[in-house]
């Protein structure tokens, strides 16, 4: 590929939810040796607050898992991105586990201020259910390590699972619209991209047409 000078030209700028940090990492471990100096700047928050600074001009590119007001904003779907629960043996007689379930027992989370984590602490609230989490982690990789041990319950996004091999009967859907995520890439709809951008955008794409839908 091109190589870039050091300058603006050459940076991109990536803001994500939590959930697809995940699977961008995986993306530059795959494809970032392949676009020599070319150097991306990845920022973590919210999928709505990915949208606004993308609209604003805040950031290059997004991948959000939700785009709530497209206005002003190009969208392209990348691969899915569902929340799953992760334990060990799931509890009661059914031999499945449900998210409401799963809330009342003692659970493995990220930290409070973590947008994926708000986004869980959300969704049990609207059920009545404020969760107690055992510990707090810094990182997917750390939680998914807790949960593991059958030390508590965790909700991890596919592409963490799929990075780490989660053993398959330790995985366990969630039934809820809001778990059924799917990653897009997000940019303004006047964006002219850079030639870094650009090459950017082009093995995202690639790397999208290469990865598997979960099972």
């Amino acid at each position: 590929m091109e190589r870039f000078r050091d300058g603006p030209e050459a940076l991109v700028r990536v803001v994500s939810n939590t959930s697809a940090v995940d699977a961008l990492t995986e993306f530059l471990a795959a494809s970032l040796a392949r676009i020599p100096d070319m150097r991306v700047a990845v920022s973590e928050t919210t999928s709505a607050e990915a949208a606004g600074r993308v609209r604003d001009g805040a950031g290059d590119l997004g991948v959000v898992s939700s785009v709530p007001d497209p206005t002003g904003l190009a969208v392209t779907d990348l691969w899915p991105d569902p929340l799953f629960l992760v334990a060990r043996a799931p509890r009661g007689d059914r031999g499945v586990m449900s998210f409401e379930e799963a809330i009342r027992g003692p659970m493995i989370g990220l930290g409070e201020h973590s947008p994926l984590q708000r986004l869980i602490d959300e969704q049990a609230h609207a059920l009545g259910v404020t969760p107690t989490y055992r510990v707090r982690l810094p990182t997917l990789d750390a939680v998914h390590a807790v949960a593991g041990t059958g030390a508590g319950t965790a909700v991890i996004p596919y592409g963490t699972i799929r990075r780490l091999r989660a053993a398959p009967d330790t995985v366990h859907p969630i039934d809820a619209d809001w778990a059924r995520r799917q990653a897009m890439l997000i940019t303004r709809t006047a964006f002219v991209p850079s030639s870094a951008q650009q090459q950017f955008i082009e093995a995202l794409l690639r790397y999208r047409d290469e990865q598997d839908a979960p099972g």
